[in-house]
């Protein structure tokens, strides 16, 4: 049997598949029902996915803070993202290759691990992630310089220093972009007496380029439906308060640095990826910040997935050894560039 490689990205809000077409993102979102066979046993069917799933009403995350919320909704998530992805009817002819945090412990490695081995594919790959948003965002393998990239998450952010082919320092924190969206949240509340949810906080934090928004939120004070006009001046300095964590962790990380490796990163500067770099200000808060160049990658959002999509189906399949910690059997998280498990 002809087997089909996928590379994926999973996030706690999105989920990115990459195939030799391209990459596809839907929300990392499940809605199940339950249905009952003929002996009255009971089970659990999925009935959408993705967008489709936020569409229904009652959609389950099936990722929180980078790891596995839960393993069989993981399991039905990537299940149903690779047949859509690779047009298979079954993933037992798909080698998964997902991109993990290289510091993520071993334990929730193997929830991913278990929720592949559930979802049926023939094997099961871990990839670095920071090496592939690097690949993706055409930092590329072979710079002497270390540069520095910074991954924005819904709910983490990992820093980490590359230079020829390897991460050279790392570090990961569970806060990401959600933090401009409850900052967002505050601001309706403290100064319009109004409550809105994570939903619209979220397209309001994609929209702040606009001049005002007139948003249907919930009176704070009786419950009551309410309309708020909010001035967007005032909806941009609360995300900026909000991205305020942001800067001080990359300050650390920056602070934890050897001066060798500081010197490169202060000449180089600092590329961001993940959903949360779409901010609106972002490069420029931190580039004042920090007092370094600070720049957004234009593919941020799905640049982890580009890069495995580039390894698997690009010119740098030809050229492994200019990735020497994309393929190896170490067993450590901080060099587990790649390893190959056979699902049993």
């Amino acid at each position: 049997m002809t087997r089909t490689a996928l590379g994926v990205d999973i996030g706690s809000a999105n989920i990115k598949a990459a195939t030799a077409e391209g990459v596809k993102r839907q929300p990392s979102l499940i809605a199940l029902e339950q249905q009952q066979n003929r002996r009255g046993e009971r089970s659990l069917r999925v009935i959408a996915w993705g967008e489709e799933a936020r569409k229904r009403g009652v959609p389950l995350r099936t990722v929180r803070e980078g790891c596995a919320a839960d393993v069989k909704l993981l399991a039905l998530l990537l299940s149903s993202a690779a047949k859509e992805a690779t047009g298979r009817r079954t993933a037992q002819a798909i080698d998964l290759y997902c991109a993990l945090p290289g510091l993520l412990p071993e334990l929730r490695r193997q929830a991913f691990r278990q929720a592949a081995r559930l979802a049926g594919f023939h094997s099961f790959r871990t990839v670095d992630a920071s090496l592939a948003g690097a690949l993706g965002a055409g930092l590329g393998p072979n710079g002497s310089k270390a540069r520095m990239l910074v991954d924005i998450g819904f709910e983490t952010t990992r820093c980490a220093v590359i230079a020829n082919g390897g991460v050279l320092f790392e570090c990961m924190e569970p806060f990401g972009s959600s933090e401009a969206d409850r900052a967002i949240q505050s601001c309706f509340r403290e100064e319009h007496g109004a409550l809105i949810g994570s939903r619209v906080a979220e397209v309001i934090k994609q929209q702040l380029r606009r001049s005002s928004f007139l948003v249907d939120a919930r009176s704070a004070e009786n419950g009551l439906p309410v309309s708020i006009r909010a001035k967007a001046s005032h909806l941009r300095r609360a995300a900026e308060a909000g991205s305020m964590r942001l800067a001080r962790f990359v300050s650390d990380a920056l602070r934890a640095l050897s001066p060798d490796l500081l010197s490169d990163v202060s000449e180089s500067g600092v590329a961001l990826i993940g959903g949360g770099a779409r901010l609106l200000g972002l490069p420029e808060l931190l580039s004042r910040e920090l007092g370094l160049p600070v720049t957004a990658a234009k593919n941020a959002e799905t640049a982890a997935a580009d890069g495995l999509r580039e390894y698997l189906f690009g010119e740098a399949r030809g050229r492994k050894a200019a990735f020497p910690f994309f393929e190896t059997d170490s067993g450590s998280p901080r060099n587990s560039g790649m390893r190959r498990e056979k699902i049993q």
